[in-house]
C-alpha cells in the first residue's frame, strides 16, 4: 500500500482548505517545545519534551472548527484563527498543565489566561516521533463574580440555626 505524501501547509487558512478538501494528510507545523517551557513541563509531568515539534493536522482543525468556531454555550466563545495560531503560544507560556493517560497515550492539556477567557489546547505526545499534535482548542469564557447583595435575605439561609437567621433579620433592620 502507498503511503500518502505529506501536505505542509503555509499557515491556517491554508490547512483550512486541506481540511474542507479533506486532504487528510495536510500538517501544519506550529513551532516547537522552548526549552523555558520544556523545563516547566518536565517538573510538572515528568516528560521530557525539548525540541518536541507541535502539530496541527486537518483532521485536528476540521474538529476545532466543527465544534468549537461558533459558540457552543455560554461557557464557551467561538474559536477565532488568531487563536489557532496562538497554540505555539499557550504551549510555551501556559498558566496550566494536566497530563491524562488513555493506555500508551498521552494527552497533555496546556491552559493560558487571556482577556476574554482562558485558552486550552489538548495535544497528544508521540514520544518515537518527538512531536505533539493537536486534538482539540476551546476558550472558556471567564465569568466574573456577582456583587454581594447589600442585604441578606431570609431565603436561602435555613441551612442556619435559627439564632444565625434572627441575627441576620436585626442586622438588616438596622441598614435600612
Amino acid at each position: 500500500m502507498a503511503k500518502l505524501e505529506t501536505y505542509h501547509a503555509a499557515n491556517v487558512e491554508d490547512l483550512f482548505i486541506a481540511a474542507i478538501y479533506k486532504y487528510q494528510n495536510a500538517i501544519l507545523n506550529l513551532g516547537i517545545v522552548s526549552k523555558k517551557a520544556a523545563i516547566r513541563i518536565l517538573a510538572s509531568t515528568g516528560l521530557r519534551l525539548n525540541g518536541y515539534a507541535i502539530i496541527l493536522n486537518s483532521d485536528n482543525l476540521w474538529h476545532i472548527y466543527n465544534e468549537h468556531f461558533r459558540e457552543a454555550d455560554k461557557r464557551q466563545r467561538g474559536i477565532t484563527p488568531k487563536d489557532i495560531n496562538s497554540i505555539h503560544k499557550v504551549v510555551n507560556e501556559f498558566d496550566s498543565i494536566k497530563k491524562t493517560m488513555s493506555g500508551n497515550i498521552i494527552s497533555l492539556k496546556f491552559s493560558k489566561k487571556n482577556p476574554d477567557g482562558i485558552l486550552s489546547v489538548i495535544l497528544i505526545v508521540s514520544i518515537k516521533k518527538r512531536m505533539m499534535t493537536g486534538k482539540t482548542l476551546y476558550v472558556k469564557s471567564v465569568k466574573l463574580p456577582n456583587p454581594l447583595p447589600k442585604h441578606t435575605s431570609i431565603t436561602g439561609l435555613t441551612n442556619y440555626g435559627k439564632d444565625t437567621i434572627n441575627q441576620n433579620i436585626s442586622q438588616e433592620s438596622v441598614l435600612v
